[in-house]
């Protein structure tokens, strides 16, 4: 019987068809009454017109308790404002003085004693035909106080070498007395490296008290570890850590 019904009803259902939002109409309130005194249920009207099964039941309930097909008159949404009210907002726009919704809101609530929110004082400037625009932020720099800084600035801006501006290098022998730095100008090698440690290493040792107890710690670098640094080493009696790596 369902099954017959809804292939009887399926044409029916594409013309009540609408859309979630849309309220029933007068005649579509009438179809659905006269389903349900024809013997149908309140599933299949639902099915029939597109509609949920909890709308036909208040629709059918309303009809037996009232009488009435038609929704009940709705009253309108309170207003917090009346149109002298969003009049005199409107007025409140003054040049230099009053721009802002936020300004508006301010001198509205402290000459009426009426707490409202500034979302409705921008609503009410839109409808009045007012647009929101958000106001340009300047630096407060005049023409005259960028050209004094270009001037400025041409005058003591030192500009860096491009692609870098190369390297240098430094040897440092550090004990618990201090450090002491010798500036490396070419490309080391052993005979360099010798030289470096005759015009510092000694230096070093010949100022610390406790140059007898000291232990050389360097690196594996070839320089480091070339037969003619360690013979230096040993002819100048000193004891070398070796490096663990």
């Amino acid at each position: 019987m369902l099954k017959a019904f809804k292939n009887k009803s399926a044409k029916r259902f594409q013309l009540y068809k609408r859309n979630k939002n849309d309220e029933l109409t007068l005649f579509q309130h009438t179809i659905i009454l006269s389903l349900i005194e024809n013997g149908c249920s309140q599933y299949q009207v639902a099915w029939t017109m597109g509609v949920s099964v909890s709308t036909i039941s208040k629709i059918v309930k309303k009809f037996r308790e009232k009488g009435q097909v038609d929704d009940l008159p709705r009253s309108d949404r309170y207003k917090l404002l009346s149109p002298v009210e969003e009049k005199k907002i409107c007025e409140m726009i003054v040049p230099e003085q009053c721009e802002t919704a936020v300004d508006v809101h301010a001198k509205f609530c402290q000459e009426t004693n009426k707490q409202i929110s500034v979302e409705i004082i921008r609503n009410v400037l839109q409808n009045n035909g007012y647009t929101v625009k958000v106001k340009r932020r300047h630096s407060g720099l005049t023409n005259k106080h960028k050209k004094e800084r270009d001037v400025f600035n041409d005058a003591n801006i030192i500009l860096t070498k491009p692609f870098g501006g190369g390297s240098i290098i430094v040897w440092g022998c550090i004990t618990s007395e201090g450090c002491k730095i010798e500036l490396v100008e070419e490309t080391l090698n052993s005979a360099g490296y010798i030289q470096i440690l005759e015009d510092c290493l000694l230096d070093v040792l010949d100022s610390c008290d406790c140059a007898d107890k000291m232990i050389f710690q360097h690196d594996n670098a070839r320089v480091h570890t070339s037969i003619a640094t360690k013979t230096w080493l040993e002819d100048n009696n000193i004891s070398v850590l070796e490096w663990p790596a």
